[in-house]
């Protein structure tokens, strides 16, 4: 609203300097006087007004700029949030393989440990989640235990 109101200004028409005659009037000093002064007023006017136009001008630009600066902001702020849910996805995926790495670890030690009945290694299961996961392309299964192994 207030830049519509700041937009209308009336220019107002300046005459040229202002010659008055003197023919002995006894006020004719003070009409001088007040002719300059008026002159001075309406010179201060128009630079006033070309100022106010400048200001304007600038604060239509500095708005701009301020939108655009929100538009960026808002837009980095989407590409942090798919980052960090994305971090959030392979940190979970790293604690499953951690976890499958620990209860191989275990179930290893604890053969390691037991006595030999003579039927091998047993088989150990991949948990559900991690077999999701590798279907999904992640990373690469494993052909088999034994072509690792040779």
């Amino acid at each position: 609203m207030e830049k519509q109101a700041m937009t209308k200004v009336q220019k107002l028409p300046v005459p040229q300097a202002v010659d008055i005659q003197t023919d002995g009037d006894p006020h004719s000093d003070n009409l001088q006087s007040a002719a300059r002064y008026v002159q001075g007023l309406r010179d201060e006017v128009a630079t006033m007004h070309a100022r106010n136009m400048d200001l304007e001008r600038d604060n239509n630009m500095l708005y701009s700029e301020v939108q655009c600066l929100k538009l960026q902001l808002e837009a980095e702020r989407t590409e942090r949030r798919h980052y960090h849910q994305y971090a959030t996805s392979v940190t979970t995926s790293f604690d499953v393989v951690v976890r499958v790495i620990e209860d191989a670890l275990a179930r290893a030690v604890q053969h390691a440990r037991a006595p030999d009945d003579g039927k091998g290694a047993p088989e150990i299961k991949m948990p559900d989640n991690l077999q999701k996961w590798l279907s999904r392309g992640q990373i690469d299964e494993p052909e088999s235990a034994q072509q690792a192994a040779e």
